[in-house]
């Protein structure tokens, strides 16, 4: 369970900012010590007006953004105005976070195979972190991110069963012509490997985001020529650019050989489903032993080959 009680950081409140994106009312956790700051994605196009930060503005001002382009890179848009904006706000923020306005890393939950623990809404109203904790963390060298999924498949056959696969070269094609120094990674990531998370929810250094905004906003620049991204409008592939930036996340942390803590998440949603953790518990070592199987057949002919 996360200790709700308030601690004192040696940090100042605002050297650690966890970002927490909304599209709509929901319930806040306690904003009372600093940490949580609640923004409003898609500001610029909204009918809706949250009464909080927006992803397109700085004080009322109009700010460095891409508020209009909500739709296709989701919570995309408040990484891009923290990277942008969040300092000339919060000058003193070395450490910085996303969650979602329902998933919170659970930093003390260890449930193996267990990647969501369901929770009611009202459990936000008092939930905290422990900011002296996380800031520990990460000053030993690592970033704080989402357990991943196990599939009983590469992770790049999962994104082009569940998305559409031309976008899957399209991204593939731009990090061997224009980011060689990731192409590697990509491959291992994607096609070596059957894990995976499909949340771009971390608290890392300042310089960890900045070095990961550098790289995943460089990406997307070059695939917006790339990829028919307007004619997914209304549909849930819509959110192309957020899918891809989810996979290219694990990319960064393998290229950057990122220290990792791997947390389940908070599922913070009356209509979630109770799942038992014993059925997800097997299903998950299904798929870890499905794939691993596969592997080994998939290897066998060149190992004989090599025999001979």
């Amino acid at each position: 369970m996360a200790d709700r009680s308030v601690y004192q950081c040696q940090e100042p409140a605002s050297a650690l900012k966890i970002l927490i994106p909304y599209h709509k009312p929901y319930t806040f956790p306690p904003l009372d010590d600093g940490i949580f700051l609640p923004i409003q994605v898609s500001k610029a196009t909204s009918r809706i007006d949250l009464h909080i930060q927006g992803d397109n503005e700085v004080n009322g001002q109009p700010c460095d953004n891409i508020s209009t382009k909500n739709e296709y890179y989701a919570e995309l848009t408040a990484e891009y105005w923290a990277w942008k904006n969040l300092k000339t706000l919060y000058p003193d923020v070395k450490y910085i976070g996303l969650c979602h306005y329902r998933r919170f890393l659970a930093l003390h939950e260890n449930i193996a195979f267990c990647e969501a623990i369901p929770k009611p809404e009202s459990f936000l109203e008092d939930f905290r972190y422990n900011p002296q904790e996380i800031i520990d963390i990460l000053e030993s060298g690592r970033i704080i991110v989402p357990k991943r999924l196990n599939f009983p498949y590469s992770a790049g056959a999962q994104y082009c069963i569940s998305c559409v696969s031309d976008d899957y070269r399209a991204l593939k094609e731009v990090l061997r012509v224009d980011f060689p120094d990731y192409y590697d990674a990509f491959i291992d990531v994607m096609e070596r490997n059957n894990k995976m998370s499909f949340k771009l929810i971390h608290i890392m250094k300042w310089e960890d985001f900045d070095q990961w905004c550098r790289f995943v906003f460089a990406v997307m620049d070059i695939l917006e020529t790339k990829i028919p991204y307007q004619n997914y409008r209304g549909t849930i592939q819509s959110r192309v650019f957020a899918y891809l930036a989810e996979r290219l996340f694990y990319v960064w942390q393998v290229k950057n050989r990122k220290q990792r803590k791997s947390c389940a998440i908070y599922m913070c949603d009356n209509n979630a489903v109770e799942h038992n953790n014993h059925v997800r518990f097997l299903h998950r070592l299904f798929n870890y032993a499905r794939f691993e199987v596969s592997s080994c057949f998939a290897l066998w002919p060149r190992r004989l080959s090599r025999n001979k």
